[in-house]
């Protein structure tokens, strides 16, 4: 019995787990560093309330780090799975622009960056999971968005091989 792809897979895993357990933890000593600095600083009584809050912007900001990592690692669990399990249903192009839209648009505009959804005129609706879709597109544009200082986020949705959607985010950041 041939266990080479069974082992492999064990590797990768404890490989996997080796990774988020050494990229989480500089957060959370992060956060916790903040977190006591905040706490010796409000034990002071002439310490500068600015220390205090730069203290406490900071681990809140460590904090939303680990959440974004522990949604990504939520997302590729998910992900592993057999996607035919999943509930597919056939969503528009116009659908998943108007998912974008609402889903972006304000925090684009709060960047001061301009989201473009095109959309090819014959452009095929598609069956599959909307939540996989969903995962997938969310973690794209939110990267662009995150990641575009200046400029604008631009998502295609295209025809390609007269039968295929293709979605593409493309970013000037």
């Amino acid at each position: 019995k041939d266990i080479t792809k069974k082992k492999s897979l064990e590797e990768e895993r404890d490989e996997f787990i080796s990774v988020v357990s050494h990229e989480l933890r500089t957060p959370v000593a992060t956060a916790e560093a903040s977190i006591s600095n905040a706490l010796f600083f409000l034990e002071k009584k002439d310490t500068n309330q600015d220390k205090i809050e730069n203290s406490i912007t900071e681990a809140h900001k460590q904090v939303v780090s680990m959440g974004e990592m522990l949604g990504d690692i939520s997302n590729l669990s998910r992900a592993e799975k057999d996607i035919s399990q999943a509930d597919c249903t056939v969503i528009s192009p116009k659908e998943i622009r108007d998912d974008i839209f609402s889903a972006f648009k304000e925090r684009a505009e709060e960047k001061g960056l301009v989201l473009k959804v095109k959309v090819q005129s014959d452009a095929p609706s598609i069956s599959t999971s909307k939540i996989y879709l969903t995962e997938v597109v969310n973690n794209l544009v939110s990267n662009a968005i995150k990641y575009t200082e200046t400029g604008s986020v631009t998502i295609e949705l295209t025809l390609i091989n007269n039968s295929d959607l293709r979605i593409s985010v493309k970013d000037s950041g």
